[in-house]
């Protein structure tokens, strides 16, 4: 017999003593071979069924975590700070998320690119200089149009500052 045939035994057994229990113990060790194996999707769908059974929960984000660092590697940021959120309460996702978005706003800022820079920046509000960044990455952007003469669009981009900005 596999751990499939047992599976279904047990969950022909009903209420019958630790039958519930055994079953979802038949999930998870079927999840965690899918781990061994590397199949990490079998196991995402796997673990889907006993959330809360055993380490599933765990076990998760830590596909997460390390998928998110692979893509890190990859030089894959974006995705890899959305992975990072999903491992989030697993070691230091929340940082590595965090650091996977400050890095293309960090290039942005470093190139002066000052239109793109904001949006990179408010991805990350509060972690490290993410806040004082975007503000001035604003009001470059906007020194920069009025150094073109084009003072309407100087005006919107100051406008997306918050109201306590204005006398920027």
């Amino acid at each position: 017999g596999s751990v499939a045939d047992a599976s279904a035994l047990y969950a022909s057994l009903g209420d019958y003593k630790d039958s519930a229990s055994l079953y979802l113990d038949t999930w998870y060790i079927l999840a965690m071979q899918a781990v061994e194996a590397d199949d990490t999707d079998g196991a995402l769908e796997l673990f889907a069924q006993i959330p809360g059974h055993r380490d599933a929960d765990a076990q998760v984000k830590k596909i997460y975590y390390d998928r998110a660092v692979a893509l890190r590697e990859e030089g894959k940021n974006n995705e890899a700070a959305e992975t990072f959120t999903l491992a989030k309460g697993y070691l230091d996702a929340e940082d590595q998320a965090n650091e996977c978005f400050y890095a293309p706003a960090s290039v942005a800022w470093e190139t002066m690119d000052y239109e793109k820079a904001p949006a990179l920046f408010a991805k990350i509000p509060g972690y490290r200089d993410a806040d004082e960044k975007q503000r001035a990455s604003v009001i470059e952007s906007a020194k920069i149009a009025i150094a073109q003469i084009d003072y309407k669009k100087a005006l919107q981009i100051l406008e997306t500052l918050p109201a306590e900005d204005a006398d920027a």
